[in-house]
């Protein structure tokens, strides 16, 4: 892949109060809710380390911003190296059988 994204949040554990359970039933006690308050996300290009990007943010509303970056981000990328796709040009009747034909791999030299 070219680009691969990693991601994370940083959240903190808020106690949740009063919460009832029923005993005759199973069930499960949710002790803590987790609350984002940040992130950091790198976006890693395989073959240009210049197009790699670093992005972190620390705040109550480091969600909607995480969605909003990362977006931006990614369009950006796929408007810049991805949405200019050109076909290959068809291989030559030559190009074809040799292809058919080949028994080594032309790039390692290993056989199929």
């Amino acid at each position: 892949m070219p680009f691969t994204i990693y991601s994370d949040f940083g959240t903190i554990l808020n106690p949740i109060h009063g919460c009832i359970s029923n005993p005759t039933e199973k069930y499960t006690i949710n002790t803590h809710i987790h609350k984002a308050h940040s992130f950091a996300y790198f976006i890693k290009c395989s073959y240009n380390d210049s197009l790699s990007i670093f992005r972190s943010y620390r705040s109550k509303d480091c969600t909607n911003v995480y969605m909003k970056w990362l977006i931006e981000d990614v369009r950006r990328i796929y408007k810049d190296h991805f949405s200019n796709y050109k076909s290959m040009k068809p291989l030559t009747v030559e190009e074809q059988k040799r292809r058919d034909t080949a028994k080594d791999c032309f790039i390692c030299g290993e056989k199929f």
